[in-house]
């Protein structure tokens, strides 16, 4: 997610004496499933080696994780974990407090008093710099600095990381679903244009929009008829889907007046031919679908996987293949945890 880790890089597998990483594995474990990517570096697109993807219980998640180790499938790899959807909270900040750099953190976890379900205390922090644009000349207001704040509760951190620590695998990175979708438009796409990426999962559908390599907006919209409630046509649920977008782009556009968004490309779901059409048609905005081989080699891997999961794949899959495509050049200011988890790993194998 940023230069280093969001919520910091571990560190077992320095503890560990690991290889260095040959190849960068994305996993997502959301209620029920697990996916997982593996891509290597290579030229011109990195190369899709493995993907993996299966139906777990949540009490079965650890025997899953060993069974794929015993396999070898994290052999060598950057492992990048993905916190499920309401694992963590984001809040905009308009403009950062006016503090030297090493206190923000701090001033931060004072301001989210009160916009947190649990104390600020015990939330790991991380924010991203939003870009934005510039001001007129001659003005003399002061430069904006944007910010969206990320914020998780340490206890839930560890448990996401409990089962690979058991399985004896080692977590790099912890990452969150907005940088790990950013991750899977190219960063060379030009600065003349915004684009955007719309993913789906059970009951939400997830918008970023990115300038060059930088993301720029976020926002989390519920899905139409999700949990089985509605009985929508297709088209309609396309409908709202289409303009729920349209709004949220005039949102982004009315906060940042940075360059309007040119292109979207839609995530795997059921109706995406039609969720595409409609915001053609509502937004007056270029949507195709998410296409597998436009940033990474499937032409190459001799997995089986690889080509089923390029005619048909997953929702779980597009996070996963966005963590796996993690870029690790990025300004921006992290929070280590290998500080602060082991000691709550220790604290919840006390209280056990």
């Amino acid at each position: 997610m940023f230069n280093q880790a969001w919520l910091g890089r571990l560190s077992w597998r320095a503890l560990t004496g690991a290889r260095e990483a040959r190849a960068t594995l994305g996993i997502t474990i959301t209620e029920g499933r697990l996916a997982a990517v593996r891509v290597r570096p290579g030229s011109p697109l990195p190369l899709l080696q493995e993907i993996r993807q299966s139906t777990v219980r949540p009490d079965a998640v650890g025997p899953a994780l060993r069974e794929l180790a015993g396999g070898g499938f994290f052999h060598e790899a950057r492992v990048v974990l993905i916190l499920a959807a309401g694992k963590y909270e984001t809040i905009g900040i308009p403009t950062a407090p006016p503090v030297p750099e090493e206190e923000l953190k701090d001033a931060l976890r004072w301001q989210l008093r009160g916009s947190l379900s649990y104390p600020p205390e015990d939330a790991a922090i991380d924010f991203i710099r939003l870009p934005h644009a510039p001001l007129p000349p001659g003005s003399n207001a002061p430069e904006p600095t944007p910010l969206m704040v990320v914020a998780a509760q340490r206890r839930e951190i560890a448990r996401s990381v409990q089962a690979f620590q058991d399985a004896g695998i080692g977590v790099d990175v912890v990452d969150i679903p907005e940088m790990a979708q950013h991750n899977l438009l190219p960063a060379a796409q030009g600065l003349t244009a915004c684009g955007g990426v719309l993913s789906f999962d059970d009951m939400s559908a997830l918008l970023t929009v990115q300038l060059g390599d930088e993301l720029c907006f976020a926002r989390r919209m519920p899905l139409p008829g999700a949990g089985g409630l509605g009985n929508d046509e297709p088209e309609h649920i396309a409908d709202r889907i289409a303009i729920n977008v349209q709004r949220s782009l005039e949102v982004f556009a009315r906060q940042t007046s940075l360059p309007e968004v040119a292109r979207l490309q839609l995530g795997p779901h059921p109706h995406a031919p039609l969720i595409a059409r409609a915001i053609r048609e509502h937004a007056d905005l270029a949507a195709a679908l998410f296409e597998l081989g436009d940033v990474v080699d499937v032409a190459r891997s001799a997995a089986p996987a690889v080509s089923v999961a390029r005619d048909n794949m997953n929702p779980e899959l597009l996070l996963a293949l966005g963590a796996a495509l993690r870029r690790d050049a990025r300004r921006s200011t992290v929070t280590r945890v290998a500080s602060v988890l082991p000691a709550w790993l220790q604290s919840e194998r006390k209280a056990a």
